[in-house]
């Protein structure tokens, strides 16, 4: 930069010694691009140039580096994805306050064949994934094949979907910690607690991903009656109220929405009654199994038994992770104060009180 006496600003960018523009690499990868500006227009004119020059990696570099600058000065924020299918823009104003970061693990129901496949190429994740592959050696058990392989039949396997969500997120919580990203809260949905876990520090890599294999194996073993899940638009209470015998709400997803669980057949008719009355309800993939209802309770001693073997010194939950196995009026309660293999046997047989945490957010 050149200030000059009379008036004269120059300006001249380089590039890095010994670089070509790369104008002439094709990129294998899509790409985020970000920006900052002073108005929503300029924002658009940075992206718009990244866009007209999406192979010079250098200066796409330069692009997402000034992009961090203080939100005093630069109050609009975009981004684009560069190499996408779709022609994806934004553009807000923020806020020069930083905002929270909340992490929310999924659970069952949320797997589908060819998800991590693409995410395969980021080092940090299938770096990650490896490691699973490594923590699941003496189960025979290789996660990355799963995810690659993978077809519609799958995850209707309780193992396979249980292992591969949890793989994944792992994963996830491994690239943004590599990208300098560190969660404020932390909310898992069922199964999802055990991702809450490992991104809290309160299990392990190994901890985590075994822990949901043997979750899977034990449900696989139990030999239980076929069971259903289903998503309904109904609230809590009207669910407690409707419900016919044997079937439960079992997930609290939203203020009018709700996950039931129960025998196969009455999930069906129950499901086939709301619809005739105009109501949402729509069969939720669960492998056919009844997830978070009494059905789990034969389950409990041997499940105990493995993730003991698998969580032999528990650590304590930091209070970043707010539970959703546990209502909040328990959570001093010893069974709530640790990752421990109680806790996660617990999240097993419980409803998901997915709502009242969301509400904590």
């Amino acid at each position: 930069n050149s200030f000059g006496f009379g008036g004269s600003n120059v300006h001249v960018i380089l590039r890095p010694a010994g670089k070509a523009t790369n104008s002439d690499v094709p990129r294998p990868l899509t790409r985020l691009l970000q920006a900052c500006g002073r108005t929503e227009a300029a924002v658009k004119a940075v992206l718009q140039k990244g866009k007209e020059h999406a192979t010079d990696n250098s200066f796409l570099s330069l692009l997402n580096g000034v992009s961090g600058i203080p939100a005093t000065s630069m109050p609009y924020r975009g981004f684009t994805v560069l190499g996408s299918q779709t022609d994806t823009v934004e553009v807000q104003p923020v806020q020069a306050a930083v905002r929270p970061l909340w992490y929310i693990c999924s659970g069952m129901g949320t797997q589908w064949a060819g998800m991590g496949r693409s995410l395969m190429q980021l080092p940090y994740f299938k770096d990650s994934i490896l490691r699973s592959d490594a923590a699941l050696k003496d189960t025979g058990l290789t996660v990355s094949s799963l995810l690659l392989e993978a077809d519609d039949a799958t995850f209707e396997d309780t193992i396979h979907a249980f292992v591969g969500l949890a793989a994944i997120q792992i994963a996830l919580i491994d690239l943004l910690t590599e990208l300098g990203l560190q969660p404020d809260g932390i909310i898992g949905h069922s199964v999802g607690e055990l991702a809450c876990g490992y991104a809290d520090g309160s299990l392990s890599h190994a901890e985590a991903i075994l822990a949901a294999y043997w979750r899977g194996h034990c449900i696989k073993e139990a030999k239980l009656p076929p069971g259903g899940m289903a998503a309904v638009g109904l609230t809590w209470e009207e669910c407690k109220l409707q419900c016919p015998q044997g079937v439960v709400p079992a997930c609290h997803n939203a203020e009018d929405s709700v996950t039931i669980s129960g025998p196969e057949e009455a999930v069906r008719a129950f499901v086939s009654e709301l619809k005739s009355q105009g109501v949402f309800a729509k069969a939720v993939r669960s492998a056919g199994v009844a997830f978070h209802s009494y059905y789990m309770a034969s389950i409990a001693p041997t499940l105990l038994a493995a993730l003991k073997k698998v969580i032999r010194e528990p650590r304590q939950r930091s209070s970043r992770w707010v539970s959703t196995s546990i209502p909040q009026s328990e959570w001093t309660s010893p069974l709530a104060v640790c990752s421990s293999a109680e806790y996660h046997v617990n999240n097993l047989l419980s409803p998901v009180l997915f709502q009242e945490a969301l509400s904590l957010v």
